[in-house]
Parts: C-alpha cells; sequence; structure tokens
C-alpha cells in the first residue's frame, strides 16, 4: 500500500501546525510542529513579534531540540526489547554500540550536567519526551507551570550560549 502522506485524522490533530516540504524527488515532507514545545514556542512569537524577540526564541527552541536530538541518538529514549524465543543468552559487554552513539552521550552528559540536575529534568520532560508544561508542574513540589516555563527558558538560553546557536 504506497504512503500518500498523513491520515485526515493527524492533520486536524495538528491544527494547521505543519509544515509541508518537498525532498526535491517530487516527494512531499510533512514536519510536524505540534508537539508541546513547539507550540509554547509559537504562543511566545505571538506575544513578542520584535525582530530581537524572534531571534532569541528562534536561538531557544533551535538549543533545545538539539539537546533532545542529543539525549535520543545517546539512547536515552525508552524502548522495548525485543525477546530471543530461543533464550539465547546475549551478553553486553557495557560498551556503546557505535561511536557515533559514543559522542551523543557524551555530549547529552556535559549539557545535562552544565543544566543541573532540576533545569535537566524539565527540559528532558517538556523538550525530549513531548509532555505539556501543565502536566510536568505535577512532578515538582508545589512547582507552577509559570515557574516550569520559566526554567525551561532560563535552560534554553544556557544551551544555547554553550553552544554558541
Amino acid at each position: 500500500m504506497p504512503l500518500n502522506g498523513p491520515t485526515a485524522e493527524r492533520l486536524a490533530k495538528a491544527a494547521g501546525d505543519v509544515v509541508v516540504g518537498d525532498d526535491r524527488q517530487g516527494t512531499k515532507i510533512y514536519h510536524f510542529l505540534d508537539t508541546p514545545l513547539a507550540r509554547f514556542y509559537k504562543r511566545l512569537g505571538i506575544e513578542d513579534k520584535s525582530d530581537a524577540a524572534t531571534d532569541q526564541l528562534r536561538k531557544e527552541f533551535v538549543a533545545l531540540m538539539k539537546y533532545r536530538d542529543h539525549w535520543y541518538y545517546a539512547g536515552m529514549e525508552a524502548r522495548a526489547g525485543s525477546i530471543d524465543l530461543d533464550r539465547v543468552q546475549v551478553s553486553k559487554s557495557g560498551l556503546e554500540e557505535s561511536e557515533r552513539r559514543v559522542h551523543h552521550t557524551i555530549v547529552y552528559r556535559r549539557a545535562a550536567k552544565m543544566l543541573g540536575m532540576w533545569s535537566a529534568h524539565v527540559v528532558e520532560h517538556i523538550a525530549c519526551l513531548d509532555r505539556p508544561i501543565s502536566q510536568c508542574s505535577a512532578f515538582g513540589v508545589g512547582v507552577s507551570p509559570h515557574v516550569f516555563r520559566k526554567m525551561l527558558r532560563e535552560a534554553a538560553n544556557k544551551l544555547a550560549e554553550s553552544w554558541k546557536v
């Protein structure tokens, strides 16, 4: 069955937060911007449309996406392991699967250490796990969504400055 793009339900869920591109080979590329993080930064951009604010928001968003990419490629995303029906035991030596994963793990750990435990926790829940800020505030003890937004923006600024985004 050939794929002709996202379903009508998926497009409706995105509520217009989708960019349709082209791979210059006749195939449409759909990029959905409907994650809680993307919508948060979209709202911030609507509130303040000055060039300086737009540039700052872009830097923050790019830094958070870069953090998320390092987190993902370092293998931090939870996955379901496979089951060996023959019960052949394979032990991992603890070495990373590839040099690329080692690189991403090092960059991710340095960034998380630079942010500190709480800020890294906030960034991971919102940018990496795609949880809404309202849901994340339940993880903190008496921490409001406003405080989480502030912590997220401060962490994004630190990452942007560190990575010179």
